[in-house]
This record gives C-alpha cells, structure tokens and sequence, in this order.
C-alpha cells in the first residue's frame, strides 16, 4: 500500500490517469489520514463534528475552575465578556499543545497561562485508556475526542500495531508540515514504513523547463532571478475583467468554441459562479459544493429565536414569514407578512380577522380535516407560545423544543416531501446540534445573547451540491497543493489575494521557550509562511503547456486584491499587457485569436418604444360613482387628485402592500390614529383633564404598541 499525503487533499484531488502498477493507492490530506489510521489500528466511531460540545464541555471546565480554583485566571475579563468564544480560543490553545507533545506538567518555572493550562487538563477526562488518570474525583469534565486528542493516540500506537503500508509520499517538504506530522512520520519510519519526501523545488514530479513563457515563470519560482522578455508563446495567458460574472460568462463561451482546450481548473473557493456559467451555456457541470450562510434554510436556525421573546421583533417575524422554506403553510405565511407590514405586533383586531378569515378559508376548501389541523397545529406553536422578557432568561427547555420541531420538520421536508432539497438535511443536522448543544448546558435558564451566542458556534454555512458532476466535466481542485501529478493546462480561476493576511504567535517569548526546553515545537508565524509560499506555486510548477489566468477586478461588488505570484509575473517579465485581455474592452485580443477562436461581442440594437398613449376604458363608469358615504379622506382626494379618486376609491385599483414593516413616520401616524379611534370611544371624554388623557394614554400604550407598533418595544426605542 502506498500513501500519497498532503496538506490539501482532503478535498478534491487531481488525479491523473495513473499507471497500472498493480500496487493499491491512497491519496489522504490531514482529516482523512487520521480517520484510515483509525480504521487500520482499530479506532473507529469517533464522532468528527463535536467541536461545538467540545467548546461547551471546555466552558463548563473553565468556569468552575474560575469558580473555585482562580478567581483572577487570565482569561477571566475575556470570559465574562462571550464565554463561549472564550471557551474555544483556549481550547484550540490546549489542543495545539496536545499536538505539539506537551506533557501538561506543572513545574517551578511555568509561566503563568501555561500554568493554568496545565491545571485545567487535571480535571479532564478524555475517553481514551492511555489518559485515564486515576484520581477519578479530581475529573470534573469528560471532554470528548477532538482531532488532538485521536492523533495524539495514533502517534502512541502507531509503534505497536502494523499496517499494510509500504510507502508514504510526502507531498511537501517534510520541514514544512506541521510539526506532529513530522513526529507522526517519524514514528512511522521506525516501523519499516518508507517515506519519501519532496525536499526541494528541484524534486517536483520530473518538471521539464521549456523555453516559453511559463518555462521562465517556473524558473523565476524555482529560485532564478534573471528577468525574461514575454514571447508571447500562448503558454501564459491573463484574463481580465471588471467583475467575475462576466469572466465566468466570458470562459462559458471559450470553451464551448474551443472543445479541445480541456484544463484542470482551481477554484480557491466554493463558489458556483463559473459552474453556473457552465450550466448555462450547456457544459457539463462541475458538481461544486456550494458553501454560503446565506440560504433560508440556515437562517431560519437564527430566526425562530424570535418567537421566545417579549417584546417581539417585527423585523425577524417578516423575515420568517417571507421565507421560501419554512415550517408554515404559504399562503398563511404570505397574509401574516401583509398584515405585519402595516400593524408591526401580532393579535390585534386586525390580525385576529386576517387569521380568522384565513382557516375558515381553508376549512371551506380543504379536502382533509386533518390538514387544517396540521397548519392551524403549526400557527399555535409559533404565535401562540409563552414569550419571555429579553431583560429575563428563558427556560432552556423551551428553546429545545423550537430546535426540535425544526429538526423534525426538515427531516419530514425532506424524507415524505417532493423536494429532495440537501439543505434540508443540513438544516436538520444544525438543529440537531443546537439542541445537543444546550441539553449539554448545565444552565436550566438562558439569556438572550446567550442563546444568540450558542447558535452562533452552531451556526455555519455547510457545503451542499445542488448538482452533481456530469459527463465530461472538467477537473477541478480547491486547493492550490492538490497537484498530486503534472497537468497539461491550468486555469487558475478568480487569481486573486484569498489567504489569511494575519500571522502572529499567539504564544508569549517566555511561553515558547520554556516549551522549547521540554522539547515542545509549536508552529510559528515563520513557519506557517514559508509553508504557504511553496503551496501557492504549486499549481504554476505542475501545470506543462499552459496557464491562463483569470483575474477579475471585483467579486461579488468588492474590491480584491492581487494575488501573491503577481509580484513574480511583474518581476520576472515586467510589463504584462502583451499577455492579458481584457474582455471588457477587448485590449489584448490579437495574442489570444493565435490560440483560441474567442467569443464575440455582439452590439445589441435598441429599439426605441415610445412613448405610450394614457388610455383606460371602465364602463359604466357612473355605477361607481354611486356610494352611501365618503370619508374625510376620500373628499380630499376628490376635490385636489379626483383622478387618483376614481382610481383607488372607485375602481379599487389600489397598490399591493410592500411586504416590509411600515416606515417610522407612516406608523407613528396610524398609531396616533388609533389613539385618538379608541379615546373617542370612551364615555364621559367630554369630562376628562389633561391628567386623565395622559393616564388613559400610559394604560393603553403597552397593549397598543403589542399588537400594532411592536417596532417602538425594541431595544434603543423607548425614547421615540
């Protein structure tokens, strides 16, 4: 058996037509080299997604230790300010330790954060043998297995068991992975197993040098420096355009001219602009994975949170209602939102006649008793729930039972529904998590931001396949170092700066040091720099004919900014005009005609409308003007606007309500209206002092502002 490894290949990997060798081959990144170790030295069924208890379990560890152990821990600022998220940063500290070999023993000289770190691993308990410590009443947590924790127990076997594996090919350097995967290497080459490392540019894959442009780019990255002149050989070719819409429309087009220009592509991210351009133009498609926080079945996770609360929030109750996938019925939905956007509350008069109106619609016309029931079911578990004040904390087991209902809903969605829609999976599956997560809370009670901060850390946009690949698709990889062989042609698609661009030691001099003396290496900002130079070249060093980049000026309307390799193009050839198109205007055009048949742009013609005659026949005309009564309202508008009279009072041609909440100034109007419609509806008014408007005011202020102005209740609102 022989392992290819790299830091990249966890996703999709370029896989070239390999030679039939008869020898079995595997191709792992960081998470799938773990996982087959386990499967070969019998460790399996080990959850991989629990970081989110993992974060809770730490919270309960660290709070109880600031409790009752260090009242003044150097945490204690950050942890009273978000718990959670202080929770994870100092779990993500004590794994990286874990991963780096760190005993977690106290000592005379340990500086003070690692001292703490130190005491907090006494009271774990990880479910693993090798770390069961014997004082069972010193353990006040069970932590559960993170990524550490498994590799740290694959190092410790990996010694003892064997495997089939012959041969590790190390995709990197070995000096530049991180460093327990060199321990972990180590180890592995003490039990017979063969690594073979790439340990300098020079070694890549036997890369031939041609004396083209992109020969003098490969040079320049292998170490050269001498300046080259473009020959403008077709083998470097820059795309270039205002927005990558247009970019990915541009590609479309060449491709389906150009059949036989066939190249790997790389996507740094999972966007599906290119793959939607395909699709459009009849290519096959690529089958991404699409990854956005932005789709209406992970909003609603946000969302539902809403209805615990008092006051209630308008704002998100319409952003509900007018969602595409929701657990309430359509056309419900759609006459909650209408009366939401001019009554801002829910059960006034209003609201009771629109939701009265609407079930004995329904009971009229449904076919089954029992589907009336399911949606008036479904109305009374979100509008007529018990709310609590967001300056009180709410049960926690009534946030349970909303993620638990959603869950549900999105597994019925999906399993007995006509839509086979994967988000409905990934929104049960975030659901599901949110209710683990705060059935692990030892808290009865939550807060509001409390609760807002738990599905936060659930909260996060997972990768879904809205298609799958198709026949004839094009290659394509996510990252810039999962070359495993050389490629003919590469598109390097969206060619832009899409690294982090912070790199600081979250470890103090003194810390590093001592760790050093116990012979603990941590990763440091030097290293986790150089490691990223070489995987940003790997794409240029693997690819043999030619390269064609894509450089767009914004993406989704923001400015980017050029990719690292862009400083070696401008160093190594100077001026690039020669060799770049810019497809919005064309420049350029005359080097890419050599290579490609290029799509062309074609003038659309315009053709003027004109100007169209006012024209509207009503008959009888005089039937409408008939009525019993007009109100003060539609007099003004007779006597100054009488064609908009006869429009919206007479032919009832009157706009749809835009469904938003009403604007601030037209709902303090028709608050004041209401105001006044019910005082005048008092007996005795005649008699009252100014005293008794005000006190008449105050006692129907709070119910009034419920049902029709709940936007005036929000937090920051009282003085309006």
């Amino acid at each position: 058996m022989r392992i290819y490894f790299g830091l990249g290949l966890d996703e999709d990997i370029h896989l070239p037509d390999l030679v039939k060798t008869g020898q079995a081959v595997g191709y792992v990144g960081p998470q799938r080299l773990l996982a087959w170790m386990e499967a070969r030295l019998g460790f399996q069924g080990y959850p991989s997604a629990t970081d989110y208890l993992r974060i809770e379990q730490y919270r309960q560890l660290i709070t109880r230790y600031l409790a009752e152990v260090r009242p003044d821990a150097f945490y204690r600022a950050s942890f009273e300010a978000d718990q959670l998220a202080t929770a994870g940063e100092l779990l993500s500290r004590r794994d990286e330790l874990l991963l780096a070999n760190w005993s977690f023993q106290a000592s005379e000289n340990l500086p003070a954060r690692l001292q703490v770190l130190a005491e907090l691993e006494q009271h774990l308990q990880v479910e693993f043998i090798q770390n069961t410590r014997p004082n069972s009443e010193d353990i006040w947590v069970e932590l559960s297995a993170g990524y550490a924790d498994r590799f740290a127990q694959i190092i410790h076997y990996a010694a003892k068991r064997k495997t089939t594996i012959q041969e590790i090919r190390l995709l990197e350097p070995k000096h530049l992975l991180p460093h327990h995967f060199q321990r972990l290497f180590e180890v592995f080459a003490t039990t017979g197993i063969r690594i073979t490392a790439v340990e300098a540019y020079k070694d890549l894959a036997n890369l031939p040098l041609k004396d083209d442009d992109l020969g003098a780019l490969r040079k320049r990255l292998l170490g050269e420096t001498n300046q080259s002149d473009l020959q403008g050989d077709g083998s470097l070719l820059i795309l270039k355009s205002k927005r990558e819409t247009t970019a990915a429309a541009y590609l479309a087009k060449l491709f389906h001219k150009n059949t036989d220009f066939h190249p790997t592509i790389l996507i740094n991210d999972k966007s599906r602009t290119l793959d939607n351009a395909f699709l459009q133009d009849g290519l096959p498609s690529l089958g991404i994975l699409s990854a956005s926080s932005a789709r209406p079945s992970l909003q609603i996770l946000k969302l539902v949170t809403a209805f615990l609360w008092e006051p209630l929030d308008p704002f998100k109750l319409m952003e509900f209602v007018s969602l595409k996938m929701k657990p309430l019925e359509e056309e419900l939905s759609y006459r909650i939102a209408r009366q939401l956007s001019e009554t801002p509350g829910i059960n006034s008069i209003a609201w009771n006649i629109t939701i009265s109106r609407y079930f004995d619609e329904v009971t009229a016309n449904a076919a089954q008793a029992s589907d009336v029931q399911q949606v008036r079911d479904q109305y009374n578990f979100w509008f007529r729930r018990q709310r609590y004040n967001t300056s009180q904390n709410v049960p926690k087991e009534d946030a349970i039972e909303i993620y638990r209902y959603l869950g549900d809903w999105a597994y019925q969605q999906f399993e007995y529904g006509t839509n086979k829609n994967q988000s409905f999976l990934v929104l049960k599956e975030q659901a599901n998590r949110i209710e683990e997560l705060l059935e692990t809370t030892p808290e009865s009670e939550l807060s509001y931001l409390e609760l807002e901060r738990i599905i936060r850390t659930i909260y996060e946009p997972s990768p879904v396949q809205f298609r799958e690949q198709e026949l004839g698709f094009y290659p394509f990889v996510h990252h810039a170092a999962a070359f495993v062989q050389p490629v003919d042609d590469l598109l390097w698609w969206n060619f832009i700066q899409a690294e982090p661009n912070h790199f600081f030691s979250r470890w103090y001099k003194r810390e590093r040091a001592y760790l050093s003396s116990q012979n603990v290496i941590l990763d440091t900002p030097k290293d986790e720099n150089a490691r990223l130079i070489w995987q940003r070249t790997q794409p240029i060093l693997h690819a043999q004919n030619r390269v064609l980049l894509v450089v767009p000026e914004l993406i989704e309307g923001k400015t980017v900014h050029e990719h690292p390799l862009q400083s070696d193009l401008k160093a190594t050839f100077g001026d690039l005009d020669t060799i770049t198109l810019d497809i919005d205007t064309q420049e350029g055009r005359e080097l890419f005609e050599n290579y490609f048949q290029l799509p062309e742009q074609v003038p659309l013609e315009t053709y003027a409308l004109g100007r169209p005659d006012p024209f509207i026949e009503i008959p009888a005309l005089h039937e409408y003007l008939v009525t019993d009564y007009e109100t003060f309202t539609s007099l003004n508008t007779l006597f100054y606007y009488p064609y908009q009279w006869v429009f919206k009072y007479k032919t009832r041609l009157v706009k749809s309500s835009i469904l938003s909440v009403v604007k601030d100034t037209t709902l303090l109007g028709n608050l004041a209206h209401r105001f006044f419609e019910e005082m005048l509806k008092e007996e005795q008014i005649s008699t009252w002092e100014k005293l008794d408007v005000n006190q008449w005011i105050d006692k129907k202020a709070s119910s009034l502002f419920r049902q029709e102005g709940a936007v005036l209740l929000m937090y920051g609102r009282e003085p309006d």
